[in-house]
């Protein structure tokens, strides 16, 4: 499962990138606590295949640094998220 932080999405929702790629895997899927030692630590789950979550990661990457906007990992989705 991919997870994506909920305070970096929201500062990039004015990005027409970032909205098209985000917005129909964005919908009533999991929030959930990535790094919970941080205040903003906070994810909301993609509500995709991996095989495409992935690709959507990588499209990220290619404009933002880890971080700017920070991408999770999980083989559960149970925690273990990983910063990607």
């Amino acid at each position: 499962m991919y997870a994506v932080n909920l305070g970096d999405w929201v500062a990039q929702k004015d990005n027409f990138a970032v909205a098209i790629l985000l917005q129909p895997v964005i919908g009533r899927q999991d929030v959930v606590e990535t790094e919970p030692r941080r205040i903003d630590g906070t994810a909301v789950v993609l509500d995709c295949d991996d095989e495409r979550a992935a690709a959507i990661v990588s499209i990220i990457r290619l404009k933002f640094q880890k971080y700017q906007f920070r991408c999770y990992h999980s083989n559960t989705g149970r925690g273990g998220w990983k910063r990607i």
